[in-house]
């Protein structure tokens, strides 16, 4: 009985014809390309999202705005897909749709051939983001203006910008002025004024959107 428990069953050779499927770690190929990154989209391309879904939930029951802000997210987030460095809006962006109450307003001229979006949240118009697309180039002496339309009749101005050489606006404007406590913002307007030009609203809106 003895003999028999100590002996070992004698090692199988694979028969002539059949593959060996017996392996160690070791005969494992390693992989010609790095490890694969991960697919999940960059926190600006989520951010751009954002955006536009806010523009779905506030303008779905108007298709011609909702298309024309939809555009211009989507312009947004490819111009900053072609920047390599990180977009410094993206601070801004989070900040203002972190916020309850953050809104989103397009912006078109006469025959919708020019559209804009403007992230704002109301009462803190420290800081306001802007979106346009297809904006004609202006003359060095020129600029875009956008004036914020009050309740009582108050015009403040909102910033100036040149667009780049697509047409194309993505930015962040401070008004050197806030709207006075209790005072409503009725409207949001683009103008072209000559740059020397004092901050007051000329009669001919490029742009407008209502608030």
């Amino acid at each position: 009985m003895a003999a028999f428990a100590a002996t070992q069953p004698p090692e199988q050779t694979p028969a002539s014809g059949t593959l060996d499927l017996s392996f160690t770690g070791a005969d494992l190929p390693q992989p010609p390309f790095p490890p694969a990154t991960s697919l999940y989209p960059s926190p600006w391309v989520k951010l751009i999202a954002a955006i536009a879904a806010l523009a779905a939930i506030a303008l779905g029951l108007d298709n011609l705005r909702l298309r024309n802000q939809l555009t211009v997210a989507t312009q947004a987030s490819e111009a900053i897909a072609r920047n390599s460095t990180p977009n410094p809006l993206i601070p801004s962006l989070a900040s203002i749709l972190q916020r309850p109450k953050s809104r989103l307003v397009a912006l078109q001229n006469a025959d919708a051939s020019l559209s804009g979006t403007l992230l704002f949240t109301p009462g803190q118009w420290q800081e306001v983001v802007v979106a346009f697309g297809n904006l004609p180039p202006l003359p060095p002496d020129q600029v875009y203006r956008m004036w914020l339309e009050m309740a009582n009749g108050e015009v403040l101005p909102c910033g100036e910008f040149q667009p780049d050489a697509t047409g194309q606006v993505f930015l962040k404007l401070t008004p050197p002025k806030t709207p006075q406590k209790g005072v409503k913002a009725t409207g949001i307007f683009v103008t072209i004024d000559a740059r020397q030009a004092p901050l007051q609203p000329t009669a001919n809106r490029l742009l407008s959107g209502t608030i």
